[in-house]
């Protein structure tokens, strides 16, 4: 009987430590939303545009800002066309 208790004991701090791994993940995660969306106020088409190169099309500027919004479920108008979402090197 001991040896069950023990048994139970061990799966019980287990499943403890993944439930105190799975809120601290939940909580960082939070944490960059919130940072990114600080850094990253909402941005019109219009300014967006604006900041784009002048020999960019507006249409396929913004088909793109929808596309990376929808991909990486980043709100819409907190992409902006000079954002790095991936640093190389």
């Amino acid at each position: 009987m001991g040896t069950i208790l023990n048994i139970a004991s061990v799966i019980e701090v287990f499943l403890w430590l993944i439930r105190k791994t799975i809120e601290a993940e939940r909580r960082a995660v939070q944490r960059a939303i919130a940072e990114f969306n600080a850094a990253h106020p909402p941005m019109s088409d219009d300014e967006f545009l604006a900041r784009c190169s002048p020999n960019v099309r507006p249409d396929i500027a913004l088909r793109v800002r929808a596309v990376v919004s929808e991909s990486l479920g980043i709100e819409y108008d907190r992409v902006y066309p000079d954002t790095k979402f991936i640093e190389c090197c």
